[in-house]
């Protein structure tokens, strides 16, 4: 009771009267005086969770109410755990352990609880169980089957969830066994045991109906502890058996573990003998591990054999392929030969060298008296028998009927006829199939057709082939993909061959495969077109489909190739059409081939137009020329030199090619996973000017500080057939010349770039317009000579300007005065930077400075590209990322605009250390806010605030306490913590350090 009053004073002496209610029901009440203990008993009706409450009462009112929850009467035990049948000679033993917990808050004694056991259908077999085993009949059948049982705790009426034993095999095999886990049913004839009981992970073994294997999967936090037990194997004491095991695991990047054992029961503790001592798998199902165990059991009996997953936490996934058990063999027999070996032709032959020596040893240790006689077996073949004395030395020679692998078994036999433990080797013998045909060229000359092609000098595994194993065949190709009619009568030892054909009357393609033949292994045939009949004069041009159609354009590679026109996001440069290359993945090239053209005129070139989509595209393009039966590559272009989101044109001579005929080939490389394109259109082989210099673009800081040096870039490209010579390139400030500069010599179709040195000054002005023009006197087109404009401006200071600045001449000197400066007169104003007027991807912005201190490789996104940066290779600090550039989620979303300054993670994952330091601020307090973001909550970054008085070295920065380590883990932007973070007076740098990855 309470011993004051709801004011405070004090209650002492008086009574009052309390009234308790179970669940709003009123179930006791009565009277007390202040501050005694008041004990009251009642009967719920029912178990669980009762709401209780209580309160006090006097003549002024009633007391505030006390509330208490509790759990009333016998609660639901706990499952049993692990429940186990394990059967011998009839009967089978079902276990569990005892339950003494509940599964929610009520009341138990583990002494007063009782078991029911149900069988697979569940019947009630058994209740009021107060043992924790149950033994029910389980007696042989005709055939091989498994039985399980079900198991709930009861306490007083009250029952827990049922729990089901694994699947227990009923009965016993004899050797040979096998065990392939050819269905669910197969499997359950194994017993699992879950050890450390974590299978709502998943965790223990399971059947991977699928690709029909035993599996277990990874525990994210604790080792693995899990059991898989074959059926009953009956073996004889005398003999030796052979565990046969194949084991392997889902990744090579993780590690699994697992030992193997026999024992006379299904459990853990009767696993007493080791056969296979705690073992790293690091192999897939291509190279799995094939364990090869002898068991010597002491005495006759039901054997299980024990398979212990041991993994470590957060692997992959282990397998069990199959086991089997061969027939037994007398212990008194020979033991396995030693030192067998199988050693192939190193030339690729289809013969190896065979090799072992004799057994000494019985199998259970003793000598072996008399001759031994060796059978070999290649596969199921008797390859040789010899006879000699125990621990002799065995080799011949063995010629194969082909290439493949092949099982060499070596059996021994000791004088009384008992045949011993055999051995197994397993051994690729002859030749790999050797490495497709690369640079693939065909010619057409009236009615003679030469194929070239670049030899094949290594098999698919990349083993060098030794000189003469390779030979080639040509075949036509027929309904587009099939080989049809084979071209050479005898094999082709050399990289070319030529033949005879009728030539058409209008050119066109005609499909051919070659064929590479290593010893007698054939390798993958690939493909090529040759245009044959007479070649197209010149001018022509592709400009649409039905240009490619008319003069024998072709397409090869690993891409689609779609047609593009107005309805498209990209538009034609000329007419309707363009062609488009669509790559099916990165690192990949595919191709556009012209039909054969006579090269002719004095400037001949070939000129066409590429897209550049945006500046995430990264990718290349290629030119290749085919020319009298050999092609090489002409040119490259990179898209990251031409110009985003239009029309390039680009130019190659072809002025040695003159009086010939010949076929181009323009390769789109991708290295891009956003912009998986290439785009070209008005391909056309011209007769060019001789002379023409353009004056391609010009380029300056936006910002320049007063009195330091700044450059003027001017970009010169030679759009002619000729070389320029010598020819002068002019820069004009304001629209007067102010510099001049000579370029030596410009070859064909290449550009160069001229660096002018400017500087601004107060007396110059705030901002100057810069324009170039490119003067050579024989140019044919003076329109492109002339850059467009730039305009620099002079950097405005922050800092303030002095007042009251006289100054007056007196005899020789001049004498200067101003006001002396009081920070505290100033007036202050917000600056704000958005970045927007960054270049996209650019590693510098104006007057900030971006620094990388821990100079590692930075990673990347996997499905994003981010141009200039090449995963795992390039080193970087800040830069300026373009949301604009290409298509990105909304990870990627600036604050406002679609640009700000990002670091990358480190490829290694580790520590990042690059600082971002502003420009020269004003030296006085201020405050500074800033927009900062993770990429992910699941990557998340760190921040910190530094500040220097003397200069921007990282060495001389102080760390603000005061706003701390800033942990950054959302997807949106985040302000700076309040309080803004304040640069201290006289503070001219401020930079952020370690800062977040977007």
């Amino acid at each position: 009771m309470p011993s004051t009053l709801y004011d405070g004073t004090s209650a002492a002496g008086t009574t009052m009267g309390y009234s308790i209610y179970a669940d709003d029901v009123l179930i006791k009440e009565g009277t007390a005086t202040a501050g005694q203990k008041v004990t009251e008993t009642a009967a719920m009706a029912q178990n669980g969770i009762h709401r209780f409450k209580a309160e006090c009462s006097n003549a002024a009112g009633r007391s505030p109410v006390a509330k208490y929850s509790y759990y009333a009467g016998y609660g639901v035990p706990s499952s049993p755990k692990n429940v186990k049948l394990l059967w011998n000679d009839g009967t089978g033993t079902l276990t569990w352990e005892p339950v003494t917990t509940c599964a929610d808050e009520g009341y138990i004694n583990s002494q007063e609880v009782t078991y029911t056991v149900y069988d697979s259908k569940d019947n009630v077999v058994a209740e009021n169980i107060a043992a924790d085993s149950y033994s029910v009949s389980l007696p042989l059948k005709s055939t091989y089957y498994t039985a399980y049982y079900k198991v709930a705790a009861v306490n007083h009426g009250v029952s827990s969830a049922v729990v089901k034993s694994y699947p227990c095999g009923i009965g016993s095999y004899e050797a040979p066994y096998a065990m392939n886990f050819n269905s669910l049913r197969e499997f359950n004839y194994n017993t699992v045991y879950d050890a450390n009981q974590d299978p709502e992970n998943g965790s223990t073994w399971q059947y991977d109906s699928q690709y029909k294997r035993a599996m277990i999967r990874y525990h994210a936090a604790g080792q693995a502890d899990d059991w898989l037990f074959s059926p009953n194997i009956r073996l004889e004491s005398g003999y030796a058996y052979v565990l046969n095991a194949t084991v392997f695991e889902q990744s090579m990047r993780y590690a699994e573990r697992i030992a193997i054992y026999y024992g006379k029961n299904a459990t853990a503790d009767a696993m007493t003998t080791e056969l296979l001592p705690p073992t790293d798998i690091y192999d897939n199902e291509d190279t799995a591990q094939h364990f090869r165990l002898i068991m010597k059991p002491g005495e006759t009996g039901t054997y299980n054999i024990g398979f212990h997953a041991i993994s470590d936490a957060n692997q992959d996934r282990l397998y069990i392929g199959s086991y089997d058990i061969e027939e037994k063999i007398l212990l008194a027999a020979p033991d396995a030969v030693t030192e067998a070996e199988v050693t192939p032709d190193e030339l690729g032959y289809a013969k190896a060298a065979v090799s072992c020596r004799l057994p000494e040893k019985t199998l259970e240790g003793a000598n072996i008296s008399g001759k031994v006689t060796l059978d070999i077996f290649r596969g199921e073949t008797k390859i040789k028998t010899v006879q000699r004395n125990p621990g002799e030395a065995v080799s011949f020679q063995d010629t194969t009927e082909g290439s493949g692998v092949y099982r060499y078994t070596f059996v021994p036999t000791d004088a009384s006829g008992r045949q011993g433990l055999k051995s197994y080797v397993d051994v690729f013998i002859g030749a790999y199939p050797p490495q497709p045909v690369t640079g693939r060229v065909g010619y057409n000359d009236g009615n003679l057709v030469r194929l070239n092609w670049e030899p094949v000098t290594a098999d698919i595994l990349g083993h060098t082939l030794p000189e003469g194993s390779m030979t080639y065949n040509i075949y036509t190709i027929v309904n587009g993909k099939e080989t049809g009619e084979k071209l050479n009568s005898e094999p082709i030892a050399d990289n070319h061959f030529e033949f005879g054909i009728d030539a058409p009357a209008a050119q066109t393609t005609i499909p051919y495969a070659i064929l590479p033949v290593n010893r007698d292994v054939y390798g993958e045939s690939t493909a090529f077109a040759v245009a044959v009949g007479p070649a197209y004069p010149m001018p022509l041009a592709y400009d649409d489909a039905a240009d490619g159609t008319a003069y024998n354009l072709t397409t090869s590679g690993s891409a689609r190739f779609p047609i593009g026109n107005n309805k498209n996001a990209v538009k034609p440069y000329s007419g309707n059409e363009y062609f488009v290359i669509s790559f099916n993945g990165i690192q990949a090239g595919a191709s556009y081939m012209t039909g054969k053209v006579a090269i002719s005129g004095e400037n001949p070139a070939l000129s066409f137009m590429a897209f550049r989509n945006t500046t995430a595209d990264v990718n290349e393009i290629s030119v290749y020329v085919s020319c009298e039966g050999v092609e090489k590559e002409v040119a490259r272009f990179y898209n990251t030199d031409l110009k985003p989101g239009e029309w390039n044109n680009l130019k190659v001579s072809l002025s040695e090619y003159s009086g010939k005929n010949i076929q181009v080939r323009l390769e789109g490389y991708c290295l891009s996973r956003t912009v998986m394109y290439s785009y070209f259109d008005d391909i056309k082989f011209i007769n060019d000017a001789g002379y023409d210099v353009k004056a391609k673009s010009i380029s300056a800081p936006e910002l320049a500080d007063n009195g330091q040096p700044f450059y003027v870039d001017v970009t010169l490209h030679n759009d002619a057939a000729k070389n320029t010579g010598k020819f002068n390139v002019i820069l004009y400030r304001d629209g007067e010349k102010a510099a001049e500069t000579e370029v030596a010599d410009l070859t064909p179709y290449t550009s160069k770039a001229v660096r002018f040195r400017q500087t601004m000054t107060p007396a110059q002005g705030d901002e100057a317009v810069f324009t170039a023009e490119a003067v050579l006197d024989n140019d044919e087109n003076k329109g492109n000579n002339r850059t467009g404009s730039v305009t620099v401006h002079r950097r405005t200071s922050l800092l303030p300007t002095v007042s009251g600045f006289t100054g007056e001449r007196k005899g020789n000197e001049d004498n200067l005065k101003w006001n002396a400066n009081n920070p505290d007169d100033y007036e202050t104003s917000e600056i704000t930077e958005d970045f927007e007027s960054g270049e996209p991807f650019g590693r510098n912005f104006n007057g900030w400075t971006f620094v990388d201190m821990d100079g590692m490789p930075v990673g990347g996104f996997g499905n994003y590209s981010i141009p200039g940066i090449e995963i795992g290779t390039t080193t970087a600090s800040f830069f300026v990322f373009d949301t604009a550039a290409g298509t990105y989620s909304d990870s990627f979303k600036a604050h406002s605009g679609t640009k700000y300054l990002a670091s990358l993670y480190r490829h290694d994952f580790g520590e990042v250390n690059d600082w971002l330091i502003s420009p020269e601020l004003p030296g006085s307090e201020q405050e500074i806010s800033f927009w900062a973001k993770s990429y992910a909550p699941s990557t998340p970054e760190k921040i910190q605030l530094w500040y220097s008085t003397k200069s921007n070295d990282i060495e001389d920065f102080v760390r603000d306490l005061e706003f701390g380590t800033v942990e950054l883990r959302s997807y949106d932007w985040q302000k700076s913590p309040p309080p803004s973070p304040k640069a201290p007076a006289t503070s001219p740098y401020v930079p952020w350090p370690k800062t977040p990855s977007c």
